[in-house]
């Protein structure tokens, strides 16, 4: 089922092929999903790559990719990395100037890219030499389609040429920003990537009629090793999602028959949040009984060790269109306990992994037997974690090392001298390991705040909890300046849930004022549950959305770059 024994992409492309007519990617267009099957991906790959030698675009020479999720991206990485060319993902949300700098940065030669990208990407082309622009949908410039029938007419004349690709090439150039700031290009390798991919698998247990729906974006290194290679490479089916919009997000998964869903915690958050709030609506009765079946998952999860559905809770997610779904990944941030062991009460088998672009990125994989609630789990077969000089509560800098550790930092020998030390990643992030081999991660290196008494404050741990609140939608706790005060203090920024705000005020006929009251009260609630150097001393609500990266992390960098920030100066 797995294909275990490419070393490289070009390997990969060419068995795909043995899979023939089955389904390998799909995608709803105009009301119906369109397909591609794995001979396809595999002789479209190739054609791409074909038309690219013909025309004198080799190894190792740097090809874009702008564009959000759709069919066409990764075969459009498969055609660029099979003939040893080096993909440089791009963000589709990154402002022009971004783009400027990745595409100069990494002397990129050619781009694919959409219709909506043309007018931005033909200025920058004609000032740095790009050639061609390749469009994935239908315009008046050279489209995909076209490349590949003139690919196709070469290899049905045998003109392809034979390149040697090697596994420790670079295929892709990954520019991260993250929550730092600090853009960094992260070259992966083709075994980084497989070895990542291969090793996950071992962990995941997938089934060959998996059907993965792609809702994150994939020039993330998440999405793309986790929700694409890794169902490609078992021969189950991608699918990518219209939108995160509920109600088409919700069809999506019903009529695809997902059974596998990779997101980030707020999503699995908001479902768990609406499928309580179906319930709470619920009468005596049926509340009555479905907290029965809850109380019953619960039960059979501490016996058997893992998620098991039963008929009172498989009928809740019938309901909300769930019931296909046999696996839920979280990743790119810390999923809440409490939210976790919710949905396992209701039979749904999440599980949480860690890693970060550095790593290919897959590190770490909570099982779905014998899982811990807050735990990232263990390190995935072949790789090794570490806590560097832990503290006397066993906390550290997380340290890797394994097979699916980046080359370096594209053009930054001194970056990557720093990240890379005797063959260990340094990856910034604290956390500790308990008995059981679990690590559980307390937050950012960057972020920790240290107080007056020594003692380690984890914003994010703290956030964490604030967010459980119905009030507060996102939330960020720092240390800020009072000047009335004249001391520095722990305060929480709130972007409040407007919605559950205004119904509140409406329920108890209070005015628009009781916000600070309903906050208050809150942070009050939190405080009595912390120690009393974690209590927040004050907070100041947001009237926005905080300005987060794509897989939805607050650039916390915005607000941590001066430490005495008055506390008037945050909007």
């Amino acid at each position: 089922m797995m294909i275990t024994d490419a070393k490289t992409f070009r390997e990969l492309v060419k068995r795909l092929h043995e899979r023939g007519d089955r389904v390998a990617i799909m995608e709803r267009r105009e009301g119906e999903f369109r397909k591609i099957t794995y001979a396809e991906a595999s002789d479209w790959a190739r054609a791409i790559s074909a038309f690219f030698t013909d025309i004198g675009i080799e190894a190792p020479t740097r090809v874009a990719i702008l564009s959000k999720n759709r069919m066409e991206w990764g075969i459009s990485y498969f055609g660029i990395t099979y003939g040893g060319c080096i993909a440089v993902p791009i963000d589709p949300e990154l402002k022009e100037k971004e783009i400027t700098h990745i595409l100069k940065f990494s002397n990129t030669k050619a781009i694919f890219t959409e219709r909506c990208f043309l007018p931005t990407i033909k200025d920058l082309a004609s000032k740095m030499e790009i050639e061609p622009i390749i469009t994935l949908d239908d315009s008046k410039e050279l489209t995909l389609k076209e490349v590949i029938k003139k690919g196709l007419e070469l290899l049905a004349r045998k003109e392809e040429k034979e390149v040697e690709v090697k596994k420790d090439d670079t295929a892709s150039i990954i520019f991260t920003s993250g929550t730092t700031g600090v853009s960094k290009g992260v070259e992966l390798t083709h075994h980084n990537f497989i070895y990542d991919t291969v090793q996950s698998e071992k962990l995941l247990n997938l089934i060959e009629d998996e059907v993965f729906l792609s809702v994150l974006p994939i020039h993330h290194t998440f999405e793309f090793t986790a929700g694409f290679l890794e169902p490609i490479m078992c021969g189950g089916k991608v699918v990518y999602a219209r939108s995160l919009k509920s109600k088409e997000l919700l069809e999506d998964l019903k009529d695809s028959q997902t059974t596998l869903l990779l997101g980030v915690p707020l999503l699995f958050e908001k479902f768990y949040q609406g499928i309580r709030k179906g319930i709470s609506e619920q009468n005596a009765l049926k509340k009555g009984m479905v907290n029965l079946g809850l109380a019953m998952g619960n039960l059979m999860r501490q016996i058997k060790g893992r998620a098991s559905k039963n008929i009172l809770t498989s009928k809740v997610l019938e309901q909300a269109g769930m019931d296909s779904l046999r696996i839920m990944i979280a990743g790119a941030a810390a999923l809440d306990p409490e939210v976790e062991l919710g949905l396992k009460a209701l039979g749904l088998n999440i599980v949480q992994g860690y890693g970060l672009t550095e790593a290919s990125p897959i590190v770490t994989i909570n099982p779905a037997v014998g899982s811990k609630a807050g735990s990232i789990g263990k390190p995935i077969p072949g790789v090794q974690l570490r806590i560097d000089k832990p503290n006397v509560e066993g906390i550290g800098e997380i340290l890797v090392k394994g097979d699916n550790v980046m080359k370096g930092y594209y053009k930054n020998p001194e970056a990557t001298r720093e990240a890379i030390r005797d063959g260990w990643l340094y990856t910034g992030d604290m956390g500790y390991m308990d008995e059981d081999g679990f690590t559980f991660i307390t937050g950012r290196k960057k972020s920790v705040i240290v107080t007056d008494g020594g003692k380690n404050i984890y914003p994010e741990e703290i956030e964490q909890i604030l967010q459980r609140s119905d009030y507060i939608e996102e939330v960020l706790v720092t240390e800020l300046f009072d000047r009335e005060k004249n001391k520095t203090e722990l305060t929480a920024i709130i972007y409040p849930n407007w919605e559950r705000i205004d119904e509140y005020i409406a329920e108890k006929d209070k005015d628009e004022f009781a916000i600070n009251e309903i906050l208050k009260k809150e942070v009050e609630e939190v405080n009595k549950g912390l120690a009393s150097y974690k209590r927040v001393n004050s907070f100041k609500i947001r009237e926005e959305e905080f300005p987060k990266t794509t897989t939805r992390k607050i650039k916390r960098y915005l607000f941590f770059e001066e430490k005495k920030i008055s506390i008037d100066d945050q909007s």
